[in-house]
């Protein structure tokens, strides 16, 4: 029998028979997927509200709208602007003669994967920041057709240059002229730049350990031979290397995956040794904007008086990741060498888009967008912190993520992977780590998830964390 009201039809599913073991929102998800297979509802009939549908179920909200987006990202349900969510349209009965193994699957294989809650790097996208960026960037597609035609600058648009040198400036003290800054499609396209530039095959780069995956895999595929180097509460602890590096990659406003800030010490020595040397320290300032207790903390690029600092950044942890825009603060002595690789490589990411961001930028939309998103994310961590108040070694005053400690013996790769069988994309601290003992630990990402489906993720952790250690 086809019903006309989803509420209905939904308020008689048995949800609860499925298998106990399985998370509430997986439940749901089968449930809803095997009767909308079954033909249960008519094509294009409207689907309640979550609010609504937590009620009839009695289950959080949060559970109900992580059922509800993979069906949405398989092809069972569709969203349309002003009408709220139905029935896919071309969602087809499967026939009684053909069994659950050989059924078609109707997904759709270009439709987005769901984000898991705990999901590390995935920053919250604030539609109205959005749109606003959307409409700038609309406004470049309309200039005069002759500066469509004429050829780009490789480093990018001079109007989002000059933007963004003067809002690193202010933010992050950062001390660049415009034509320090080349525009680069996200910030591991600048890591890798910097090694292309810089490193001939065999060369020794420092990385620290634990640290990020990201820098270590453009270090590798530009030749460089990685020296991991410790990293304690004040950050790299690099006298303990003992090979000259060419390159050293750092996080020294908020390190990755730990947290710790160099202390100004650390800061003042590695500057010293890389000028001694003949180095040149890559400064990777991930989610400096982010940080909850007093201001931002200054740039090593705006303490380094040699020059020896090569500053990268992203839009992409700041506004969206499909964003695909990040910068390169150069010293003024490695320019040419950069401009003769981007015209080697590429010839630079859509001046529309640059443009817009330049707007974007220098009305002070951005630094109004940061300061919003802060308020959000403090917010959103500390529901976080107040869910596992036992387990957490810091709630870090900065950032998107945060690390739990895992009792003495528990391995956090098998931590992990339980936790991932209750729809939680939990990392293992350890594979962070390099040549150092690994500290057991998981990495939670919490920027992309409302307080409530915090909450409710933190409970099912704790569960999970409860269960391990039992084992």
């Amino acid at each position: 029998m086809r019903h006309d009201s989803a509420a209905v039809w939904i308020a008689g599913l048995a949800w609860e028979d499925q298998d106990r073991t399985a998370p509430k929102h997986r439940r749901l998800y089968e449930t809803f997927k095997a009767a909308l297979l079954a033909g249960s509802l008519r094509a294009g009939t409207k689907w309640p509200a979550s609010r609504q549908l937590a009620a009839l179920l009695h289950v959080s909200r949060g559970t109900v709208l992580l059922a509800l987006e993979q069906l949405v990202a398989e092809g069972y349900l569709e969203t349309r602007p002003g009408s709220g969510t139905r029935v896919a349209e071309n969602l087809h009965p499967a026939s009684p003669d053909v069994g659950p193994a050989s059924t078609p699957l109707t997904a759709n294989p270009m439709a987005p994967r769901p984000i898991c809650p705990f999901a590390v790097g995935v920053p919250a996208v604030e539609p109205a920041s959005w749109h606003r960026l959307a409409r700038l960037a609309g406004a470049g597609w309309r200039e005069p057709a002759r500066r469509g035609s004429l050829p780009l600058d490789e480093f990018g648009a001079v109007e989002l240059r000059q933007a963004l040198a003067d809002y690193l400036h202010r933010a992050r003290g950062v001390q660049a002229h415009p034509d320090q800054i080349m525009i680069a499609h996200g910030a591991q396209h600048g890591l890798y730049a910097a090694a292309s530039v810089l490193m001939r095959p065999g060369q020794a780069a420092w990385v620290e350990d634990p640290g990020y995956q990201g820098a270590r895999a453009a270090f590798r595929a530009a030749g460089a031979r990685l020296i991991p180097v410790p990293v304690d509460a004040e950050g790299l602890r690099w006298m303990d290397a003992s090979e000259v590096p060419r390159l050293m990659h750092v996080t020294p406003s908020h390190q990755y995956p730990l947290g710790c800030t160099m202390s100004i010490g650390r800061r003042q020595e590695l500057l010293t040794y890389a000028a001694q040397h003949d180095a040149y320290i890559v400064e990777d300032d991930y989610d400096s904007e982010f940080r909850y207790e007093g201001y931002p903390l200054p740039s090593l690029q705006g303490m380094d008086p040699a020059r020896r600092v090569i500053y990268v950044g992203t839009f992409s942890k700041v506004l969206a990741p499909t964003l695909r825009l990040g910068y390169v603060v150069l010293p003024v002595a490695l320019i040419d060498a950069f401009r003769a690789w981007r015209r080697a490589t590429d010839q630079g990411a859509s001046r529309p888009l640059q443009v817009g961001l330049a707007a974007f930028i220098a009305d002070g939309q951005l630094e109004r967008h940061i300061a919003r998103m802060r308020r959000q994310y403090r917010k959103r961590r500390d529901a976080l912190v107040a869910a596992l108040p036992d387990a957490l070694w810091d709630p870090a005053p900065a950032g998107l993520h945060l690390v739990v400690g895992l009792p003495h013996g528990d391995d956090d790769r098998a931590v992990a992977h339980r936790a991932g069988c209750a729809g939680l994309a939990v990392e293992p601290l350890s594979q962070y780590y390099l040549a150092q003992t690994p500290r057991q630990g998981l990495v939670l990402g919490y920027a992309a998830f409302d307080p409530a489906t915090l909450a409710d993720a933190g409970a099912r952790l704790a569960d999970v964390l409860a269960q391990a250690h039992r084992r």
